[in-house]
């Protein structure tokens, strides 16, 4: 079976990094969904196989260095969801984990009822200012999401730089840390959204499904939804060359499938 060929040692050099993208932990099982049990089985998994998780950011500058330690890691939330703060940061704190989270600045305290949510995603609550602040004092790393959480590429360049700018400095405003990381509502960017990005965070995540490597954009950053890690083997060989075949077929029929909608 594909996980049961050996994994291949690679070097410091060579070692991609996998970016887990995590949306909302409960148990009403939507697309944005995962269970809090699932995910202390992560975490418990991860610790088991050793993993070194970092934070995006460090993560990002060691991968370009050339200089990933063994079994790195990075965990990202999207959206802000409240229960980041009610299961995340208990579970994230039993194991000394760390994790970025990404945060919508004009629906802080709200829900992810923005004007772009699909109609099939449920609605639910979001962090607050006062839990924000929290999970930055704990050593959660706390990124901007937009400001309004729309599909960028469909904005104009003013509205562009209006979402990512509002977003950045109204978070670090209240939180009194530097924003350095942005992760692109619905993965969408196109150039103008990449230069407006360049000009205000050093690292950016996209919805790219895959590993980040040395030669990847550091402001299209391809990431891991844990969506594509629900066999209960995926996350236990995470680190092995089979898990890079196995994203690589995955990847193979999104876009097969993005094509044929297209088509």
């Amino acid at each position: 079976m594909l996980w049961q060929v050996q994994p291949a040692k690679l070097t410091a050099a060579d070692r991609p990094l996998p970016i887990l993208t995590y949306h909302s932990l409960d148990d009403v099982g939507s697309v944005l969904s995962t269970s809090p049990a699932m995910f202390a089985r992560h975490l418990q998994v991860l610790r088991e196989a050793g993993a070194n998780v970092l934070s995006l950011r460090h993560g990002v500058d060691l991968l370009r260095r050339g200089d990933l330690p063994e079994r790195a890691l990075v965990i990202t939330f999207d959206d802000g969801f409240r229960s980041v703060h009610q299961h995340g940061l208990p579970l994230l704190s039993r194991y000394g984990f760390t994790a970025t989270v990404f945060v919508v600045s004009g629906f802080v305290g709200q829900s992810n009822s923005w004007p772009s949510q699909p109609a099939y995603v449920r609605k639910q609550p979001l962090l607050d200012w006062p839990e924000i602040r929290e999970l930055a004092a704990a050593g959660i790393d706390i990124g901007a999401h937009s400001h309004t959480h729309p599909h960028l590429p469909n904005l104009s360049g003013p509205e562009i730089e209006a979402e990512i700018v509002k977003s950045k400095h109204e978070i670090e405003d209240r939180i009194g840390q530097r924003v350095e990381a942005f992760a692109y509502p619905y993965g969408g960017y196109d150039e103008a959204v990449l230069a407006t990005a360049a000009a205000q965070v050093s690292v950016a995540c996209s919805a790219d499904l895959g590993f980040a490597r040395s030669t990847s954009n550091p402001l299209a950053l391809e990431r891991l939804d844990v969506y594509y890690l629900r066999p209960p083997w995926a996350m236990r060989h995470l680190f092995s060359r089979p898990m890079r075949v196995y994203v690589a077929i995955r990847r193979a029929a999104r876009e097969l499938r993005r094509r044929a909608a297209h088509w």
